[in-house]
């Protein structure tokens, strides 16, 4: 009994390790890994700051800083003096 036993457990063994190693080649040979490109444009939907020191804030809550600020009244003015450290 205990042989039919060791035999059953080997056996299963090496099976999982086949298993293993077809995941493992499916995963790192076949598997297409292609990503397509996208790009989202942001506009400016509110400001935060004035004057020189204005920026505009996204829609999304995301800063804007690399864009320059709308005109002064176009947008709704955020009630703080400037962007937030993490923002």
């Amino acid at each position: 009994m205990a042989r039919g036993l060791a035999a059953v457990i080997r056996r299963l063994a090496i099976a999982a390790v086949f298993v293993a190693v077809l995941l493992a080649a499916y995963f790192l040979l076949a598997r297409d890994s292609t990503v397509a490109p996208t790009v989202t444009s942001s506009q400016a939907t509110a400001v935060i700051g004035s004057g020189s020191s204005a920026v505009g804030v996204a829609a999304d809550g995301a800063i804007l800083s690399w864009l320059p600020a709308p005109d002064d009244g176009s947008l709704p003015r955020l009630p703080l003096s400037e962007p937030p450290k993490n923002g």
